[in-house]
């Protein structure tokens, strides 16, 4: 069942449709698999119909969010199961429609596109009017518009695969990433090595000092794990306050050594001028591709290993192979 909507950070009341508005560039969506017994065993995949062209593996996660999506008409749908059951739940959805800006609407682009082609009839006829001199004039003008639309067709490229609040790369660019170095990895027959981050009890953070606080707080993870770990390492903002980290040619004993130096370094962070009071720890899953076939299962190996984490304690890095040997 669908728990909760946000729209930005915001809630919204749960309907089977929801509208939002022009300019929505997050929407956090809350579910919840009904079981009665091994909730804790719960696996979730969600599909973003008109986004997602397949069924993306949640793990143990119960939110999904998506940033910068283009306006339109989408279907979030959600299933779960058990796992390691081939056997899956019923699938619960809700329509999301994303409203376009006036210059995103049909009309608006018609219009553009009329006076775009008349200013080029003028402009033409101007040319053959003025012969030569003015035809280069206007030559170079096409080159600069052209120039001007590449660049912004770069910068939406960038938007739509960075995370705004933190500079990371987004959820979107990770799965890529993922999935192309798995491929690679296992033709190369190397390793790869993937930790989820998660900041311990960023709901408290939030209740006690202000979503201003808590966005600040995650700005603060996301700039050490730049410095600590970007330059070896691939590192994305998962979602909320989850990171990922994947690193080539790197096992899982390798990144979480390097976790380790990252978690300590945001455990003695002074954050007083900040916020006073406010101090950041976070949990760690790691694991890797050793004896793995596909890539969704490193991420839920990590996701495990990060569960555990945080039920032992929190404030500590979880090697997958450490729990599974137990």
């Amino acid at each position: 069942m669908i728990e909760s909507i946000e729209q930005g950070f915001e809630q919204r009341a749960i309907s089977e449709t929801m509208e939002l508005e022009p300019g929505t560039n997050r929407i956090s969506i809350g579910y919840a698999g009904l079981s009665f017994v091994m909730t804790s065993k719960v696996r979730y995949e969600t599909k973003l119909v008109g986004f997602d062209e397949q069924w993306m593996p949640r793990g143990t996660a119960t939110s999904v969010e998506y940033t910068n999506l283009p306006p339109g008409e989408y279907v979030l749908q959600v299933r779960s199961r058990y796992a390691h059951s081939g056997e899956v739940g019923d699938v619960t959805e809700v329509k999301i429609t994303l409203l376009p800006h006036f210059w995103q609407t049909l009309w608006f682009q018609l219009a553009f596109g009329a006076v775009i082609l008349g200013f080029f009839l003028m402009a033409l006829k101007w040319r053959l009017d003025k012969a030569k001199r003015h035809e280069a004039a206007l030559l170079r003008l096409v080159s600069r518009k052209t120039r001007e639309l590449e660049k912004q067709a770069k910068a939406f490229e960038k938007l739509s695969r960075e995370d705004e609040l933190t500079g990371l790369a987004n959820r979107r660019a990770f799965d890529t990433w993922v999935a192309e170095t798995f491929a690679k990895s296992k033709d190369e027959g190397t390793l790869i090595a993937i930790a989820i981050i998660d900041i311990d009890r960023f709901k408290r953070i939030n209740d006690r000092f202000s979503h201003l606080v808590g966005d600040k707080a995650i700005c603060i993870v996301a700039d050490l794990l730049k410095t600590e770990l970007s330059e070896s390492c691939m590192v994305a903002r998962w979602g909320g306050e989850e990171f990922t980290v994947m690193c080539e040619n790197t096992t899982s004993e390798e990144l979480a050594e390097l976790c380790e130096k990252v978690r300590w370094k945001i455990q003695v962070t002074n954050c007083a001028s900040i916020q006073y009071g406010l101090q950041i720890t976070v949990s760690v899953g790691v694991s890797d591709s050793k004896g793995v076939s596909v890539y969704e299962k490193v991420l839920s190996q990590a996701d495990q290993a990060l569960f555990k984490a945080k039920k032992s304690g929190r404030n500590k890095v979880v090697n997958w192979k450490d729990i599974h040997t137990v």
